[in-house]
């Protein structure tokens, strides 16, 4: 699944993107194993829906639609994208994807009632702010990936159903790694003004806005927020740059940015 991600990912790019080439040629094999084996999956759907288009291929629409995941907000372009073509037989995205959105954003708001507007990275066996450590001894992960995770997931519903409170949930998420947290502590590198909150040194030299794992917990029985100093960097990865937290903040943003706030004005085109 990690393979067809990262295919999507680079046909995306060369649709887009002027300066990526990618010979979709390259990617048959991968289609024709998928095509052998046929199951409902977001990526699998995503990756022959940009093969599809940049292609032309339309042979593989039967293929598309048995790997039609219903309302996934992970690709809803892709499947906004599939309807306008008439390349599903099941055309009720736009119908459904109100309805979708706003039953993701409920679960968010529930578990960001607290301090902060935080969103509430664990929920079982019990209510954590901070994610408890992989195994017994190791050092707590920091929450900028999950938080951030959380904000693009309401970014997403925000742009189909355009609610105030899933606008401040965004902010409140993206103003704690940038330092609107009870340590005073920006952890995306090279924001940080001289007057503004304190910038989390990285443990590797990264260029500015990158986002580090950032804030943790002090440990499994306590879930006040911790960040090391300096002296403690080999005992935890809290200062590590994290490409997840990056990706999830940029996808946040592209999120926000392409919201079409006024419909464009024809005449003065």
């Amino acid at each position: 699944m990690a393979l067809a991600r990262v295919a999507a990912g680079l046909l995306i790019l060369s649709r887009y993107h002027p300066d990526v080439k990618a010979d979709a040629a390259l990617f048959k094999p991968l289609i024709d194993h998928i095509r052998a084996r046929p199951v409902p999956s977001p990526w699998w759907f995503s990756l022959v829906w940009n093969y599809r288009q940049s292609t032309s291929d339309v042979s593989v629409n039967d293929l598309l639609n048995l790997l039609n995941p219903g309302i996934r907000l992970e690709i809803l372009d892709d499947l906004l994208e599939a309807e306008g073509e008439s390349a599903l037989t099941d055309a009720s995205v736009t119908v459904e994807i109100g309805s979708a959105a706003n039953g993701v954003a409920a679960l968010l708001l529930k578990r960001s009632s607290g301090a902060f507007g935080l969103y509430q990275a664990v929920e079982k066996p019990a209510p954590r702010f901070f994610a408890v450590p992989a195994s017994a001894g190791a050092p707590c992960g920091g929450n900028s990936a999950a938080v951030l995770q959380a904000a693009e997931y309401m970014a997403r519903s925000y742009r189909f159903a355009a609610r105030p409170e899933y606008l401040r949930f965004i902010h409140a998420q993206m103003d704690w790694v940038l330092g609107r947290n009870p340590l005073n502590l920006c952890v995306v590198t090279g924001v940080a003004g001289t007057n503004g909150p304190l910038q989390a040194e990285a443990s590797v030299p990264v260029p500015a806005g990158i986002v580090l794992e950032g804030i943790s917990a002090r440990g499994p029985a306590d879930d006040r927020p911790w960040f090391p100093d300096t002296s403690h960097v080999s005992e935890a990865t809290n200062r590590a740059p994290s490409l997840s937290a990056t990706f999830h903040l940029f996808n946040t943003l592209s999120h926000l940015k392409r919201i079409r706030i006024q419909m464009p004005d024809e005449k003065k085109r």
